[in-house]
Parts: C-alpha cells; structure tokens; sequence
C-alpha cells in the first residue's frame, strides 16, 4: 500500500524548472491541488521537500517584491532568482516563457 501511495504521490508532481536552468530549487506544480493558484518551490537535494510556495499572477514577476508569498518565505535574492527564471523563454518550448508555462501547468486545477 505504501508503494502504491508513494507512486501516486510522485505523479502529481508536475516539474516546470530543469536542472539546466541551474535554480538552486525545483519549481513544480502539484495536480491536483486546490485554489488559490500556486506553485511549490521544492528542495533541489531530493525534489520532494516543500521549502516555500508563491501565488501565480497572470503577469510574470519582475521583481522579488512580485512575487507574494503563500506558505512559507524566500530571500529576495531567492526570488530574484524566480523572477529571471519566470522571464526567460523555456528551453523546450522557446515559444513561451517560463512563467507562462507554470500557468499553463497549473490550469488543470482549475477544475478541482
């Protein structure tokens, strides 16, 4: 039954950042999850221990001072981090920017 419980837990998580955008975090959606729209900002060591989570606006941050906290802090020089991140275009799908993918990933929850 744990293992069982450990997979879907694993399943629900739903990464946007790569170790190629050399964050000293992970920033995932989890799916399902519920309302107000957040992403999870995962420790880089296991990729599974919540440190922090931030609210998605419709507009990407541009400053540390853009991104609002919702369980838990980072420094400013953390969520600079974010925000240069949010603002670059995703090395999948050049298209878009990072931010916009975190929305898209979260949309899914909508309906939960």
């Amino acid at each position: 039954m744990l293992i069982n419980e450990e997979l879907s837990n694993e399943m629900a998580i739903k990464p946007v950042s790569t170790k190629a955008d050399n964050l000293p975090f992970r920033i995932v959606i989890k799916t399902p999850d519920h309302l107000p729209p957040h992403a999870h900002v995962l420790d880089l060591k296991t990729g599974k221990i919540d440190i922090y989570q931030f609210l998605l606006k419709e507009n990407s941050p541009k400053a540390p001072a853009d991104i609002k906290d919702y369980k838990g802090t980072l420094s400013d020089e953390q969520k600079q981090l974010i925000c240069d991140w949010a603002n670059r275009r995703n090395r999948k799908f050049p298209k878009f920017t990072n931010w916009e993918l975190l929305l898209a990933n979260w949309l899914p929850n909508e309906g939960w």
